[in-house]
């Protein structure tokens, strides 16, 4: 990720230098099209590099050693007193490099500036009426006589562009820092949520399982044989919550799949007074489209509905009805009541589910359970993921 966000920077960098170095040769080109000279004038182009070459320097090294120094070590008295001495250099550098205002201009000054009027034909001296004239010193010349000035208008102009490229690097490192560092967090969220989730989960399994073993023990006494066939299909629940447990999806026809093994090592302790329900797809026969569905993500409210809902005296009921509605899951169980009064619905597994589910599908899943005298309702609805 760092590497991907710092080779974007560069490659940012490159662009802007290639078209400022090809910049002259367009010009030169447009010239040569529009008939105002005759052939490319590669001197000019030369000598209008030389010139990006001591931004070039002074940018590379901003880049790669004083940028750096403010953005990550964050010494700024350091920074500011390195970049303040780069700048002074760059402009003592362009003040003595400065190119020539025009051709020099040498012989005689001119007389008429000394004052002194030109000799005309047959004239054999200085006439009478000429002789209080004041001769005045000779003028020195613009642009050659003059001794320069310290700052020109090309070296600020120069120095105005040196402070937007510095301040433009500084951006753009600025950019790919915060960038890097939302990318960084946005990680480590990443990383987070998914213990999250491995935490819950493997405090789903053992709560399944505690309470599938449960089970087991009260038929031991009771029925022996039913108590053993209950272990074998407890072993198929297992190889599920094994292998297929610790995948983040797994196909909703074997999520499905899993929570008819359960309602059937369940009925093995049931009475016939106690009605189950389970529609499902795929119930009618008709392969049906099987999208992805986190693992073991109904079988905290099946085996709340059991628990909770199943009575060894009295006619109880336990429906379940998954089906697909386009691309979210619907699933629906409803159960009845026991009259014993022990009918608290929750628990470590339903508050593992409603926290998991806030992980994968925040925002985005719907969860509503209805408590009644009668009955208890638990409607769910999440997205899925299509296979490719």
């Amino acid at each position: 990720m760092r590497r991907h966000l710092f080779s974007h920077e560069t490659i940012i960098y490159i662009i802007v230098w290639a078209l400022l170095f090809v910049a002259p040769i367009l010009m030169e080109a447009y010239q040569v099209h529009s008939g105002n000279v005759a052939s490319f004038a590669w001197t000019g182009i030369l000598r209008a590099w030389l010139m990006f070459l001591p931004f070039v320097i002074v940018f590379v090294l901003h880049n790669r050693l004083l940028a750096p120094m403010l953005i990550y070590k964050r010494r700024r008295i350091a920074y500011a007193a390195w970049v303040l001495g780069l700048i002074v250099l760059f402009m003592f550098y362009q003040c003595s490099h400065r190119p020539d205002d025009g051709p020099h201009r040498h012989g005689p000054p001119n007389e008429v500036a000394e004052g002194r009027r030109p000799p005309l034909p047959h004239d054999d001296g200085p006439r009478p009426h000429d002789m209080h004239r004041v001769q005045r010193p000779p003028q020195m010349h613009e642009g050659h006589d003059e001794p320069p000035l310290f700052l020109g208008q090309h070296d600020i102009i120069s120095g105005i562009l040196l402070v937007l490229m510095l301040g433009m690097n500084l951006g753009v490192k600025l950019y790919v820092r915060q960038r890097m560092q939302e990318l960084e967090m946005a990680e480590r969220e990443r990383r987070t949520l998914q213990q999250q989730l491995e935490y819950l989960k493997y405090q789903i399994n053992p709560h399944f399982l505690m309470n599938t073993l449960n089970n087991i023990h009260a038929l031991i006494d009771i029925d022996p044989a039913e108590a053993q066939q209950m272990i074998v299909d407890l072993s198929h629940l297992l190889r599920f919550v094994l292998y297929e447990g610790a995948k983040p999806l797994v196909p909703l026809s074997r999520e499905v799949q899993f929570v008819r093994d359960y309602i059937t090592l369940m009925r093995q302790r049931l009475s016939d007074c106690v009605t189950i329900t389970l529609n499902a797809p795929g119930d009618d026969g008709v392969p049906a489209a099987s999208p992805l569905v986190p693992p073991m993500v109904f079988i905290t409210f099946v085996e709340n509905a059991f628990k909770h809902g199943v009575s060894y005296q009295h006619p109880s009921f336990v429906e379940i009805n998954i089906r697909l509605d386009g691309q979210n899951v619907v699933f629906d169980c409803v159960n009845s009541r026991r009259p014993e009064g022990e009918d608290s619905h929750g628990g470590m597994g339903l508050q593992n589910v409603r926290q998991r589910l806030d992980l994968l599908f925040p925002g985005r899943y719907t969860l509503d359970i209805a408590d009644t005298a009668s009955d208890y309702r638990v409607h769910l609805v999440f997205p899925t993921e299509n296979q490719d």
